[in-house]
C-alpha cells in the first residue's frame, strides 16, 4: 500500500499504483503452485488412503479461525478503497468461516463410536459452500 500511494514522477508517470496489481499477480502464481502441491498430495492419498486424525484437524481449524479472523480485521479498513484489499478481506473472512464450519461439522461426522455419519458429511459439505456475491445493480 505504501507504493500505491506514491505520487507520479518523471520516471513513473502514473505513480506506483500498478504495484498492487503486480502483488495480486504474484499472489496468483503462488496460489497456483500451492494448488499443484495440494493436488499432488490428494492424488497420493487417493492411491494410498490413511486415517484422518480428528484432533489434529480440529486444532488446525481452530488456529485457522483465529489467524484468518485477525487477518480479515487487518484488511477491514482498506476494503472500500482498493479492489485487491477487498478481495483479500473477503478471502480471509471466507477462510475463517470455512474453518468454523470444519469445527462445527466434526461432531456429527465423527460420533463417539467413530463411524461416518452420511447426513453429517452432506450437511457439512453444504454448509461449507461459498455464498455467491451479490450483484450490483445499475442505478438510474
Amino acid at each position: 500500500m505504501v507504493l500505491a500511494r506514491r505520487v507520479p514522477t518523471p520516471r513513473y508517470t502514473y505513480g506506483l499504483r500498478s504495484s498492487s496489481i503486480l502483488a495480486a499477480l504474484f499472489n496468483a502464481v503462488f496460489l497456483l503452485v500451492a494448488v499443484g502441491g495440494i493436488a499432488w498430495e490428494a492424488v497420493g492419498r487417493c492411491r494410498h488412503p490413511t486415517p484422518v486424525q480428528g484432533g489434529t484437524v480440529i486444532g488446525v481449524a481452530l488456529v485457522g479461525i483465529v489467524v484468518n479472523t485477525v487477518t480479515a480485521l487487518l484488511f477491514l479498513s482498506g476494503r472500500k478503497s482498493d479492489l485487491n484489499i477487498r478481495g483479500a478481506f473477503l478471502h480471509m473472512a471466507a477462510d475463517a468461516g470455512v474453518s468454523l464450519g470444519v469445527v462445527l461439522a466434526r461432531p456429527p461426522c465423527q460420533p463417539a463410536d467413530r463411524r461416518r455419519h452420511p447426513v453429517g458429511d452432506v450437511g457439512a459439505a453444504e454448509g461449507l459452500g461459498q455464498p455467491r456475491p451479490r450483484r450490483r445493480t445499475a442505478r438510474h
